[in-house]
């Protein structure tokens, strides 16, 4: 493969994870939001959403890469679409 592409790959391919860890850190702020104003623990979010408390710790931590399904799951549970500000 052409020496440019391999860089310009490289290049996208970091832009695309900074991207994916900002959007995750964003989620998880914002669940993190609601889960304050409610004052719910990640014991009771957790159990909420059938998930284990480490599980909803890495969610919590903002390096997860969240699934659609999962995120569908947490808006359920919460009662509110955590991809909307």
């Amino acid at each position: 493969m052409d020496e440019r592409i391999t860089q310009e790959k490289a290049a996208h391919v970091a832009q695309q994870d900074a991207l994916m860890r900002e959007m995750s850190k964003t989620i998880a702020r914002r669940i993190e939001r609601v889960l304050f104003e409610r004052e719910m623990s990640h014991k009771d979010f957790a159990r909420l959403v059938g998930h284990s408390q480490g599980e909803v710790s890495r969610w919590l931590h903002g390096t997860h890469n969240f699934t659609l399904s999962t995120l569908a799951s947490i808006s359920i549970a919460l009662g509110t679409n955590v991809l909307e500000p």
